[in-house]
């Protein structure tokens, strides 16, 4: 009873905004020293429940403590304090990212084929090539990017509105762009491409593709959002938990 007070006490704590490092040594702290006044009234041979009253009297009610804590404004983090960050943030690191990658195969590609018009290259690998680049732009990388902002929006306990923002937005803007690797005629015969682009004519096939990135990327933050309101409705002896 007495844990599953002070744990209720670190939740309550980061969903109002105070940081999770901050949050847990609260609690921490709060349960040591209610479990010293406890054993300090057992030493006076009060009784145990006579002791836990006179702890919970010293150390104030959960409301109190809760308000103490939160209305301190060094306390806060940072992403309650610009929640709008998770719907931007998602993008800018894929852009950040990509361009990074984009740059790494073009050197590496300078590297291997140092003389590109004397290379020659099978149909074949030129197509498993621009597969992998596919694959690792348009959905490993935006996917993985989301699922990783929305389980540290979780952790940090912010409403759901923001990083669902974040994980749509970068979705959508990964199911707009198109990356490949070629050969083609002229000075330069293997190139490397990147481009967005947004066409109505396409409407359905890039929602579709949106919508393909987004599932994956919000099954996880999901998932812990479902597990932890089961964790809640068991320690809180909810008879609908088996």
């Amino acid at each position: 009873m007495i844990e599953h007070r002070f744990r209720n006490l670190e939740e309550t704590l980061v969903r109002r905004g105070v940081a999770l490092r901050y949050a847990r040594r609260a609690a921490l702290e709060i349960a040591t020293h209610h479990r010293d006044l406890m054993d300090e009234a057992l030493a006076r041979r009060e009784s145990a429940e006579e002791a836990l009253r006179s702890a919970d009297a010293a150390i104030g009610s959960s409301d109190m403590l809760i308000e103490h804590f939160a209305s301190r404004k060094e306390l806060r983090s940072w992403s309650h304090r610009f929640p709008l960050a998770y719907g931007i943030a998602p993008l800018l690191c894929f852009g950040l990212l990509a361009v990074a990658l984009m740059a790494a195969l073009g050197a590496a590609m300078h590297l291997i084929w140092p003389r590109p018009l004397a290379v020659h290259i099978s149909a074949g690998l030129v197509a498993d090539i621009n597969l992998a680049m596919v694959t690792t732009f348009l959905w490993i990388l935006p996917i993985s990017l989301a699922m990783g902002f929305g389980l540290f929006a979780y952790r940090q306990r912010m409403a759901l509105r923001w990083p669902m923002v974040g994980i749509l937005l970068l979705c959508s803007v990964a199911a707009l762009v198109n990356v490949g690797f070629g050969v083609g005629d002229g000075p330069k015969p293997l190139f490397l491409q990147a481009g967005i682009g947004f066409g109505t004519k396409k409407l359905a096939h890039e929602f579709a593709g949106a919508l393909s990135r987004a599932i994956p990327a919000l099954l996880p933050l999901a998932w812990m959002k479902y597990r932890s309101a089961m964790k809640f409705r068991s320690e809180s002896g909810d008879p609908s938990v088996s």
